[in-house]
């Protein structure tokens, strides 16, 4: 499957409608060279859900941080990778 279906415990405004559900597609080479320009671990994070989901950035950066858990739990299972999380 290439897309999967994550449903928010609280929904985002996107393009001026409220969403409960985002679709999330696997992850791209393109996806990973275009947010490795990006320095910043949050702004990076936000630009990857931005593309994996096909919505603006700003309607990632009104995810609760639940969903944004939610959201970043699937990328990795997508890749076996951490998106973010520093290790103690």
């Amino acid at each position: 499957m290439s897309t999967e279906k994550v449903k928010l415990s609280y929904p985002v405004d996107v393009d001026g409608v409220e969403v409960d559900t985002l679709h999330v597609r696997r992850m791209k080479v393109r996806d990973i060279k275009n947010i490795s320009k990006i320095k910043d671990t949050t702004e990076s994070t936000i630009a990857l859900l931005s593309a994996l989901c096909s919505v603006p950035p700003e309607s990632i950066e009104q995810l609760d941080m639940e969903d944004l858990a939610t959201l970043s739990d699937k990328v990795e299972k997508f890749m076996g990778i951490s998106m973010g999380k520093s290790e103690a």
